[in-house]
């Protein structure tokens, strides 16, 4: 942003606490700045189609369906009002309305949009950011609203990356100020619900898990075919394990497993204090796959179907 006191929204959102499970497909934080009417609300998550779907899918609002949500939500009165293309760009211009728990009045939120696309490293990432309609210098609309309210200023951004040509994440980051000293409670329930934005998209785009990794597993195999240079840092790393393997030759001890075609070894060194004892395991065997198939499934760790 131009404004040079506006906090940037990663920096503000520090103190950020984790809402939802940890076993939640949908990361989500919320960060409320006590003795202000500013609220911060984070989430991140894998959604079951192409990075630019969903591009399409967030600047794309003036639907059917979206106003249809918007009435359910906020009732038939509040606006809701998107104008594309302003000054002849790819800028839109967003006023919407957003009802609060009464006796609080709605919000009028009036926001400039603009959308741009990113390659790098052949992989595209899409950013969406939004901001207060009073930082565009261009041509300004208004909404009537006749009944009571008050206005509301909203900042953010989406980053969409390309995981697989039907696979992508979103990290949305967006910052409210409601503009009057609410209490904690209810700026808190204002960003739950604005949260719940990812657990829906999610949904409507989820796919059969199996195919979706396959999917992320092969980009991942195609990468390696083609060859990553490693970061300095990555090879100290591999260059410590090699040497480390080769000191612990020694001192294997075979299992018994109920396996054909798998060896299992186990080894315990005692630390130098010896009240700790450390067990490495190591196992081999034959898979049906090339190696690169082999090493995909092992990173991709948290997979759908693991």
């Amino acid at each position: 942003y131009n404004d040079k006191k506006q906090l940037g929204l990663v920096e503000a959102t520090t103190g950020a606490k984790r809402y939802g499970s940890l076993t939640d497909d949908v990361d989500k934080f919320i960060f409320v700045k006590e003795g202000t009417s500013a609220v911060y609300g984070v989430s991140f998550c894998v959604v079951d189609t192409a990075a630019s779907t969903i591009l399409a899918e967030v600047t794309a609002i003036d639907t059917y369906k979206e106003a249809s949500m918007h009435k359910k939500k906020n009732g038939e009165s509040l606006p809701r009002k998107l104008w594309d293309n302003i000054d002849g760009s790819r800028s839109q211009q967003y006023t919407v309305g957003k009802r609060l728990p009464s006796p609080l009045l709605p919000r009028i939120f009036e926001s400039w949009r603009c959308w741009k696309k990113i390659v790098k490293n052949d992989v595209a990432t899409y950013l969406l950011a939004f901001t207060a309609i009073k930082n565009h210098e261009g041509v300004k609309r208004t909404v009537e609203y006749k009944g009571k309210c008050e206005k509301g200023e909203s900042y953010g951004i989406y980053i969409i990356s390309e995981i697989a040509p039907n696979v992508c994440s979103i990290l949305r980051i967006q910052h409210a100020n409601l503009n009057s000293l609410l209490p904690v409670p209810i700026l808190t329930k204002f960003a739950k619900k604005q949260l719940q934005w990812a657990n829906e998209i999610q949904k409507k785009f989820r796919r059969n898990g199996k195919k979706v990794d396959e999917e992320v597993q092969e980009v991942l195999v195609e990468k390696m075919k083609q060859g990553v240079v490693l970061t300095e840092e990555q090879e100290r790393e591999f260059e410590k394990l090699e040497a480390f393997f080769q000191e612990a030759k020694g001192g294997w001890k075979k299992l018994k497993l109920p396996y054909k075609g798998v060896e299992m070894e186990i080894k315990k060194d005692q630390s130098d204090d010896e009240k700790v004892s450390i067990a490495f395991g190591k196992a081999e065997g034959t898979a049906d796959c090339t190696a690169e198939e082999a090493i995909a499934y092992c990173f991709e760790y948290c997979s759908r179907i693991r």
